[in-house]
């Protein structure tokens, strides 16, 4: 027994006294299964988000093709409405800088919108005063209207062809704003020639 104390027999699961031969294996697919139902149960919210997030991603789809529809049929509308206007109407922003034109004012002036992507029409068509001589931009009564907000209408204005003609115009141009701020402006010309 001493000796026994002093060198203890080695472990063999064999004579271990709650050993059975089938019972690792049996336990072994006994944890596998209770882990295997704990990871459906844990994963099944996830499956329910991901499914309710998958309808409502193709909702907020099918929302924005018809926004973009109705945006669309807005649009041509207001295409089919300005193309049949005996008067050119253009639209800048806030610098200038031409947004919209009409196949009237494409017509009148020679330009297409295209074309004046980026520029002013200012510096391009209505540059000149009624003598000839330069109309600076400081001085320019259809900008100033995206400062002061004010209308602006005049029988005494010249715009300048593509070609370098220039013709005298009927112009109005109003401010357009967006909950009070001035965003552009939008205007309409006649050639009174």
């Amino acid at each position: 027994s001493l000796v026994q104390t002093l060198n203890p027999p080695s472990y063999n699961p064999v004579y271990h006294p709650f050993y059975h031969p089938n019972l690792s294996f049996e336990l072994l697919g006994l944890v596998t299964s209770l882990l295997m139902l704990a990871g459906v149960i844990l994963i099944s919210p996830l499956f329910n988000t991901v499914k309710k997030s998958g309808e409502k991603h193709r909702r907020l789809v099918n929302e924005l093709q018809d926004t973009l529809a109705e945006l669309a049929r807005s649009e041509k509308k207001l295409t089919d409405i300005t193309a049949n206007l005996g008067e050119g109407v253009y639209v800048f922003d806030r610098n200038g800088t031409v947004t919209f034109l009409n196949p009237t004012a494409e017509r009148l002036l020679g330009w297409t919108i295209e074309e004046l992507n980026e520029k002013g029409a200012h510096d391009l068509f209505h540059c000149r005063k009624t003598d000839g001589t330069v109309l600076h931009r400081e001085e320019c009564n259809i900008l100033k209207v995206v400062r002061t907000g004010e209308t602006f209408f005049s029988n005494d204005e010249i715009f300048m062809k593509k070609d370098g003609g220039v013709f005298p115009v009927s112009v109005i141009s109003n401010a357009i704003k967006d909950k009070d701020a001035i965003t552009g402006a939008v205007i309409s010309f006649r050639d009174i020639t």
